[in-house]
């Protein structure tokens, strides 16, 4: 009761005052000496050690275990005990309270913008040069949900992939806002409009193939490229972040 089922070596070797499953030992490791200042509580593991050969060659003394002791019981009566096991609960509600916020921040901007929604707009940018108005809109708006207050994770390894996931994501809507164009131009006002990469350059197009035509947009590919990649590989770092962190 003095030790209230606290491990005095737990306490005193690493500040643990947890309640621990565990035995009374005899600190002179005579199991005849049944005096009370010879019997100390030990966790099972430490109790193990602490009869051990090995845990006597690690210096684990009789007049060490009983300072612990001493220790340990003025402890428990100044109630620290008490103290720590509030502290590790409110930091086990505090840690659950972030994980909660996190996987609805998470839930909220997956419905905006999913895995094949992306991988389907990135496809196609990198198959057609083009993309249709409404899938850039999704993308824009999963960025702009987190620039709203309270819509930023609070993890920080969540928060660093999702910065360089949003970098991405800006840089490669840039691109496409300054080199791609409606086309055709004539489009029927009941679908959404579809913009494809210098019309006039694509020889399948409206281009005319002279090689300064072809040469021209062949840079502008691989710069569309680049883009499209590091977007992918920014969104695989993300997702398996959200993985690791958010699936407990």
């Amino acid at each position: 009761m003095e030790s209230a089922r606290r491990c005095a070596l737990c306490f005193g070797l690493k500040g643990d005052l947890s309640r621990k499953a565990g035995q009374i030992a005899h600190i002179d490791r005579d199991a005849s000496n049944a005096d009370e200042a010879n019997l100390v509580y030990l966790c099972l593991e430490d109790h193990d050690e602490y009869d051990s050969k090995t845990s006597q060659s690690k210096g684990i003394t009789a007049a060490e275990l009983t300072e612990y002791k001493k220790r340990l019981n003025a402890a428990i009566a100044d109630g620290e005990h008490a103290v720590q096991q509030a502290s590790a609960s409110n930091d086990d509600a505090r840690a659950a309270a972030i994980l909660g916020h996190d996987k609805r921040i998470f839930q909220t901007s997956d419905q905006i913008l999913g895995e094949s929604s992306l991988i389907e707009f990135l496809d196609q940018l990198q198959t057609d040069d083009s993309y249709i108005i409404t899938d850039a809109r999704r993308l824009d708006r999963f960025r702009r949900m987190f620039t709203e207050t309270g819509n930023q994770y609070i993890n920080q390894e969540l928060a660093t992939s999702l910065s360089s996931l949003l970098s991405a994501l800006d840089a490669i809507l840039r691109f496409t806002a300054l080199n791609f164009f409606v086309y055709p131009r004539q489009q029927s006002a009941e679908e959404p409009r579809r913009f494809c990469m210098y019309p006039e350059l694509n020889c399948d197009r409206d281009g005319s193939g002279t090689p300064e035509d072809m040469n021209r947009y062949a840079k502008f590919q691989l710069q569309l490229d680049e883009l499209a990649n590091n977007t992918r590989e920014a969104y695989e770092r993300y997702r398996m972040d959200v993985k690791n962190v958010l699936v407990q």
